[in-house]
């Protein structure tokens, strides 16, 4: 099953530079004294024999992406599509994630924006394709090659957030910027902490 979301405000995710104008809610660029952040936190289990359970992950972001590079990979992803703007993201990192006993995934996209009450932080990565989603000829399951995931943080430095595992991004007629789920809801995130 498909699920489609229209991403409200655009800034959010894939920001353009205009929007970015210093004031409240403004993107943060760099993290605290340039030391990367790390978080750690729980995902809910889907889609597998120990669905229901919860596993550890520990997130870290080097840096937050520049408004000029999230201008570049969004005009990308609407000139050129998703493929292209997979290859984009494939040269860089911003950081990497890392589930309890399993090999760390790069972080291609990462912003942070203020809003009240402390802050939201968006992440985009590719996900990795398994070879038997080429083996077996399964390309609807390839076209969901996007991670996203969206994290708020309150002024502790504690929250909580969720994840759309296979996406595909798109802008629509309305160049408003549509997220489509292979699947029918988010994956909950809870317990997020960052370290101190």
């Amino acid at each position: 099953m498909r699920t489609k979301f229209m991403v409200l405000g655009l800034c959010m995710i894939l920001i353009y530079a205009s929007c970015a104008t210093g004031e409240k809610g403004a993107v943060e660029l760099n993290t605290p004294d340039g030391k990367p952040e790390i978080f750690s936190g729980f995902v809910l289990v889907v889609g597998s024999p120990a669905s229901g359970t919860t596993t550890r992950f520990t997130l870290t972001i080097q840096e937050y992406t520049s408004d000029e590079d999230t201008l570049k990979y969004a005009t990308i992803l609407k000139d050129q599509g998703q493929q292209a703007f997979r290859e984009a993201l494939e040269k860089v990192e911003a950081g990497w994630i890392a589930p309890t006993g399993q090999i760390r995934e790069p972080v291609n996209v990462a912003r942070s924006h203020n809003v009240e009450g402390g802050r939201v932080i968006n992440i985009i990565k590719t996900r990795y394709l398994h070879f038997l989603e080429f083996a077996l000829g399964t390309p609807r399951s390839r076209d969901y090659d996007i991670t996203f995931i969206q994290l708020k943080i309150d002024e502790n430095g504690e929250g909580e957030g969720f994840m759309f595992a296979g996406t595909k991004l798109m802008f629509d007629e309305n160049n408003k910027l549509v997220l489509e789920q292979r699947g029918t809801s988010a994956i909950r995130i809870s317990g997020v902490k960052l370290k101190k």
